[in-house]
Protein backbone atom coordinates (compact mmCIF):
# COMPACT_ATOMS: atom_id res chain seq x y z
CA UNK A 1 0.00 0.00 0.00
CA UNK A 2 1.55 3.37 -0.98
CA UNK A 3 1.85 6.24 1.90
CA UNK A 4 -0.22 9.06 1.82
CA UNK A 5 1.35 11.91 0.76
CA UNK A 6 2.86 14.52 3.00
CA UNK A 7 0.47 17.45 4.18
CA UNK A 8 1.56 20.50 3.67
CA UNK A 9 2.60 22.36 6.87
CA UNK A 10 3.65 26.03 7.44
CA UNK A 11 2.50 27.05 11.20
CA UNK A 12 0.26 30.00 11.41
CA UNK A 13 2.50 32.07 13.74
CA UNK A 14 5.19 31.85 10.93
CA UNK A 15 2.45 33.69 8.68
CA UNK A 16 1.96 36.05 11.11
CA UNK A 17 5.42 37.05 12.71
CA UNK A 18 7.03 37.40 9.50
CA UNK A 19 8.16 40.34 7.84
CA UNK A 20 6.77 41.32 3.93
CA UNK A 21 9.40 39.61 2.10
CA UNK A 22 9.69 36.61 4.01
CA UNK A 23 5.82 36.47 4.38
CA UNK A 24 5.78 36.72 0.52
CA UNK A 25 8.46 33.52 0.24
CA UNK A 26 6.01 31.50 2.94
CA UNK A 27 3.20 31.91 0.72
CA UNK A 28 5.19 30.94 -2.30
CA UNK A 29 6.43 27.61 -0.40
CA UNK A 30 2.78 27.02 0.11
CA UNK A 31 1.87 27.41 -3.17
CA UNK A 32 4.24 25.07 -4.25
CA UNK A 33 3.75 22.61 -1.45
CA UNK A 34 -0.35 22.82 -2.14
CA UNK A 35 0.73 22.22 -5.97
CA UNK A 36 3.08 19.19 -5.23
CA UNK A 37 0.08 17.53 -3.28
CA UNK A 38 -2.48 18.36 -5.83
CA UNK A 39 0.14 16.66 -8.73
CA UNK A 40 0.14 13.72 -6.51
CA UNK A 41 -3.73 13.24 -6.16
CA UNK A 42 -3.51 13.80 -9.95
CA UNK A 43 -1.09 11.09 -10.72
CA UNK A 44 -3.19 8.70 -8.83
CA UNK A 45 -6.02 9.23 -10.31
CA UNK A 46 -8.12 10.51 -7.29
CA UNK A 47 -7.87 14.50 -9.28
CA UNK A 48 -8.89 13.72 -13.09
CA UNK A 49 -6.90 16.85 -15.16
CA UNK A 50 -9.98 17.78 -16.35
CA UNK A 51 -11.47 18.66 -12.35
CA UNK A 52 -8.08 20.54 -11.51
CA UNK A 53 -8.34 24.08 -10.95
CA UNK A 54 -5.22 26.71 -9.78
CA UNK A 55 -5.08 27.83 -6.27
CA UNK A 56 -5.80 31.67 -7.88
CA UNK A 57 -9.26 30.46 -8.91
CA UNK A 58 -9.77 27.83 -6.05
CA UNK A 59 -9.49 31.35 -3.99
CA UNK A 60 -11.18 33.65 -6.20
CA UNK A 61 -14.13 31.89 -7.95
CA UNK A 62 -15.51 34.01 -10.61
CA UNK A 63 -18.81 33.92 -8.49
CA UNK A 64 -17.68 35.72 -5.79
CA UNK A 65 -15.91 38.04 -7.51
CA UNK A 66 -18.71 39.07 -9.80
CA UNK A 67 -20.77 39.55 -6.76
CA UNK A 68 -18.01 41.61 -5.17
CA UNK A 69 -17.90 44.16 -8.22
CA UNK A 70 -21.72 44.49 -8.04
CA UNK A 71 -21.86 44.79 -3.88
CA UNK A 72 -22.23 48.57 -2.54
CA UNK A 73 -20.98 49.49 1.02
CA UNK A 74 -24.36 49.77 2.05
CA UNK A 75 -24.71 46.10 1.26
CA UNK A 76 -21.27 45.08 3.09
CA UNK A 77 -22.85 46.99 6.34
CA UNK A 78 -25.76 45.27 5.82
CA UNK A 79 -24.46 41.43 5.58
CA UNK A 80 -22.30 42.88 8.97
CA UNK A 81 -25.05 43.36 10.64
CA UNK A 82 -27.46 40.43 9.61
CA UNK A 83 -24.46 38.06 10.73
Amino acid sequence: MDQPAAQPTIPVTDLLNADSTNQLDLITEVEKQVEKALDQLQSTGILQPQNRMTIESLLNLADEVHHMEQATEGDICQAVLDA
